[in-house]
């Protein structure tokens, strides 16, 4: 009986340059999608990755998601109902004040204002119109706001918000 004996041979060469191609693609692809992320105005200029771009959905701190974070100009009315909303509001400078109204009728909602991860405004689980005034200093030029509609468990809502440019 005769028995066949095959050498498996690994060449490095084939390694090294299959490496070498994906390094020199890895950089272009990720240009590509900051590009198009910054083109499609859902981070704010000039940030590739900004920390608030994994949105922390309510109920999960501290788990983070990869959902879509949608952008809003300032001084912009953003209005929703019945779904969770997070977006980034662009306010120009990464120090000053701006003005916060919001408004959320007659069924309680909770409005989140965060700027460089710390809460500036949590309206709580109520119905409220509300404007403040909210200082900020610090790097970065935008706010996340998030609303979770229905925080009390109502069959239906409606709420409205807005972020003004910082002064």
């Amino acid at each position: 009986m005769t028995v066949a004996r095959i050498d498996l041979v690994h060449d490095p060469s084939e390694e090294r340059q299959k490496r070498k191609r994906r390094s020199k693609t890895a950089p272009l692809v990720i240009a590509v999608i900051a590009l198009a992320a910054a083109t499609a105005n859902r981070i704010p200029e000039g940030r590739v990755n900004p920390p608030d771009a994994l949105v922390t959905p309510p109920g999960t701190q501290g788990v983070r998601s990869l959902l879509p974070v949608a952008s809003a100009r300032c001084n912009e009315e953003v209005s929703g109902g019945n779904t969770a909303d997070t977006r980034i509001v662009n306010l120009g400078k990464s120090s000053g004040t701006f003005l916060f109204s919001d408004q959320t009728f007659a069924v309680p909602d909770r409005i989140v204002v965060s700027y460089e991860g710390r809460v500036r405004v949590d309206t709580g689980c109520g119905s409220v119109f509300d404007r403040r005034s909210i200082a900020y200093a610090g790097t970065d030029t935008y706010v996340t706001v998030e609303v979770t509609p229905n925080c009390s468990g109502t069959p239906s809502t409606r709420w409205n918000y807005t972020v003004g440019c910082a002064e």
